[in-house]
């Protein structure tokens, strides 16, 4: 006897098994594409630190105030993002502060 305000659906899956892998499968491996096509190209920067690493990959030897200038910023915010840029093992240091170098690590 049925409970009021309750109803009762008996739904056969046996048919759906085979879509469900497929869908899983395909989300799966374009969701795996799209993260793996991602990674380490400059996902979770922002614009500044994103034009910082393509102008120090132009030229390794540019001095913050040059960067500033380049990226119509202050020099202090691009001295925020290479300190930034550092934290997050993107960017690397060779050298003395006058006379070194940015390396662009990944």
């Amino acid at each position: 006897m049925p409970i009021p305000g309750f109803f009762v659906f008996i739904i056969d899956f046996t048919h759906f098994k085979n879509v469900g892998l497929n869908v899983g499968l395909n989300v799966g491996l374009n969701v795996g594409l799209n993260v793996g096509l991602n990674v380490g190209l400059n996902v979770g920067l922002n614009i500044t630190e994103k034009k910082v690493i393509q102008f120090l990959m132009e030229s390794s030897n540019l001095t913050s105030a040059e960067l500033a200038e380049k990226i119509s910023v202050t020099k202090r915010t691009i001295e925020m993002a290479l300190k930034s840029l550092q934290e997050k093992n993107i960017i690397e240091r060779i050298g003395s502060k006058r006379d070194g170098n940015w390396i662009v690590i990944r």
